[in-house]
């Protein structure tokens, strides 16, 4: 429902974004009349849960879709999520850090998990960057091949 609400509001290109709980969620809701009706371009999901296993998920989201993922996530399994990429047929990019395994920040929380170490944030923003860059250009590209027609 609040996608169609942004969509009234004019914006033109969505791409749904979650990390942890909310990436699962968003993978949910990415379903082909969602995506149709608010015009939704692309799927990010950032150290996200799995939402085949958790939440029951069966269908493969119709947009372009990228899962990312910290190597030594101590709280989501990264070769659960890679096999959930395969699956759908989207990119997985496994980041790296010099941190061990299962370090904790001074609240607690995984610090591949959360991506709190510099090298895994930076490395985060940057794929956010280029997915969002990717998939406006897609949206140039069927825009431009529709204008050929």
């Amino acid at each position: 429902e609040e996608l169609l609400v942004l969509r009234d509001r004019g914006f033109e290109h969505i791409v749904l974004v979650g990390h942890s709980q909310g990436g699962a969620a968003a993978a949910t809701v990415c379903r082909e009349r969602v995506v149709r009706s608010a015009r939704v371009r692309g799927l990010l999901l950032l150290g996200a849960e799995n939402p085949v296993s958790l939440d029951g998920m069966e269908w493969r989201p119709p947009v372009l879709t990228r899962v990312v993922h910290a190597k030594h996530d101590a709280v989501i399994s990264c070769s659960e999520m890679e096999s959930i990429a395969h699956e759908w047929g989207a990119e997985f990019v496994e980041l790296d850090s010099r941190v061990e395994r299962f370090q904790r920040d001074a609240y607690g929380d995984d610090i591949h998990h959360d991506f709190i170490d510099p090298l895994l944030l930076t490395s985060v923003v940057e794929h956010f960057e280029r997915f969002l860059a990717r998939t406006l250009a897609a949206d140039d590209d069927a825009a431009a091949a529709a204008a050929a027609d």
